[in-house]
């Protein structure tokens, strides 16, 4: 039997439903769980497991720990901006980086 971990009140996992457009039964039915252990979870009145940490987090494009420790609201690590963004925008981002990366700064008449 999985150990259940302590309700945590300070989670996330509302923030990451809402921050993708999902109601509590479309995370349920994607997470493989329920409605009302979606709403207990977000409340802090149940705990859960490691699985379900994880079926949630694929559920709503996240890591399971994020769930638990990052507001997706007060931004995203470059990284896990870009694992959202599709074919198109990747090439423009690799071609924005690609000038700065290669940009040379003028130098200034004081020499810096």
């Amino acid at each position: 039997m999985p150990r259940k971990v302590r309700p945590h009140p300070g989670n996330y996992i509302a923030a990451w439903r809402e921050q993708c457009g999902l109601t509590q039964e479309q995370l349920a039915e994607a997470a493989s769980t329920t409605a009302a252990t979606i709403s207990r979870l977000e409340a802090g009145k149940v705990g859960y497991t490691k699985s379900m940490l994880e079926n949630i987090a694929l559920a709503v494009h996240a890591e399971p720990w994020e769930l638990l420790g990052r507001d997706p609201t007060k931004g995203a690590p470059l990284w896990a901006r870009l694992q959202t963004a599709g074919p198109d925008q990747l090439r423009q981002i690799e071609a924005v980086a690609e000038t700065l990366l290669t940009f040379k700064r003028p130098e200034t008449m004081n020499g810096s």
